[in-house]
């Protein structure tokens, strides 16, 4: 898929046949700094099955907001009720089941939560709210590569709807000829 798909993708918005498939020489060419050291506002981690999720009945939206092992330790939630989803038993005041996996811990996601929406790990301070709003490329060439951005995510969705909506599976559409 990254060979196939990201890849091409990722050298179009780059105007580079060398990039790799993430779009950080786009920020390389345009004077832009890389944030690749600031830590991240969400944690994201993705659950695999069997792995125990935290979710806060105090400050939880709802039971699937949940937090990773790492999170939830460095949050406020540890000294909130709480129920952790793994095992099938209970433990004191905590409710335990099996949990399939293939979610992400919520960390940082302030729809997620009522209150402490994120731990120490990912609390995005004030400073760095400020920095993330300041750009330090020019206009001219931010509004250049926004259009070049567009334009090309318009031909990418356009010919990703005509291949997922071709019938015709036994020939090319014409327009792959």
């Amino acid at each position: 898929m990254n060979e196939k798909l990201l890849h091409p993708i990722a050298c179009a918005y780059c105007l580079d046949r060398n990039a790799g498939t993430d779009l950080t020489p786009l920020n390389a060419s345009y004077g832009s700094k890389s944030n690749a050291n600031r830590r991240s506002a969400f944690c994201g981690h993705v659950f695999k099955g069997g792995e125990a999720t935290y979710s806060c009945k105090e400050c939880a939206c709802d039971p699937t907001c949940v937090m990773c092992y790492q999170c939830f330790l460095n949050s406020a939630h540890k000294s909130h009720r709480y129920a952790v989803s793994r095992f099938l038993n209970s433990f004191q005041k905590v409710k335990m089941w099996a949990s399939s996996g293939n979610g992400y811990c919520d960390c940082g996601d302030v729809e997620a939560w009522k209150e402490h929406p994120a731990c120490k790990l990912h609390e995005v301070r004030r400073s760095e709210e400020q920095d993330l709003q300041i750009t330090d490329v020019p206009a001219e060439i931010t509004e250049q590569v926004e259009m070049r951005i567009r334009s090309l995510t318009r031909i990418i969705l356009r010919f990703s709807t005509r291949i997922i909506c071709w019938r015709d599976e036994s020939a090319l559409p014409t327009f792959l000829k």
